[in-house]
Order: C-alpha cells, then structure tokens, then sequence
C-alpha cells in the first residue's frame, strides 16, 4: 500500500499491508485522550492497539463511548485533516466487515454505521462524521 493510497480521514489497513512508513506513532489510549481534549492529532499519524481494544469492549455501551468520542472530534478532524491510520491485524467480511485478531471475530461496524467504505482489500475507510 503506498502512501498516495491513504487519504486525509481513518484508514484501517491489515498491517500486512502496509508499504511506507508513518513516523508518528500513538497509542489508542493517547489517541482517544487527545481527542477528548479537543486537540489536533499530528499530520499523520499510525495508531496502534484499536483492534486489540475492541477485542476487550464488545459490549453495546463500550462501543457507543467509543463512536461518540470519534465523532465528537469530527470537526476538529475535518478542519485540520490529519491522516489517520489504524494497524489491524485482519479485516473480513460477513454482513458487515469485521476485524480478527487472534482467530476472533471482531465487529466494528458500530462505530462507524453506514459510512465505512472498502477502498481495497485489507482497506477500509469512513469519513470523521462516521455517519
């Protein structure tokens, strides 16, 4: 996957994937703090841990927590227009697409309703509205 490949919003890539080099790398719980204090993420950043948080918060108001927050920062996000990649281990699909990490299957499709988009494989992407 090359640069050019990801564009100013989230990028979940299956790490597989990943052909260049993001110098700024975050932890989700830095990433999540950062927007809950209203701050701007750098230009480009790679944040790490999402899929393995998720894997611990599948329950229905950990997810919601998690949406809210995300979409809070939409403006802020739009305004400056950071790209934002998320490492997962894999991306599959059923009904809705999903991550596996450790042979388990993941639904995100919460957090990001109907505005999550496949860009290519192992790519996904929504807008920062994730609606």
């Amino acid at each position: 996957m090359d640069r050019k490949s990801l564009r100013s919003r989230y990028n979940f890539v299956e790490r597989g994937l990943l052909g260049h080099k993001i110098e700024e790398t975050v932890s989700i719980v830095a990433f999540l703090r950062l927007l809950h204090r209203g701050e701007t993420p750098p230009r480009q950043v790679k944040v790490v841990g999402l899929d393995r948080l998720l894997l611990r918060m599948q329950d229905r108001d950990s997810g919601r927590f998690l949406r809210r927050l995300l979409s809070d920062a939409s403006d802020i996000l739009m305004q400056s227009g950071p790209t934002i990649l998320f490492p997962v281990a894999r991306i599959g699909w059923n009904l809705h697409p999903k991550l596996v990490v450790d042979g388990e299957n993941v639904p995100f499709y919460h957090i990001s309703s109907k505005g999550l988009r496949q860009k290519d494989v192992g790519h996904l992407w929504p807008g920062f509205s994730l609606s």
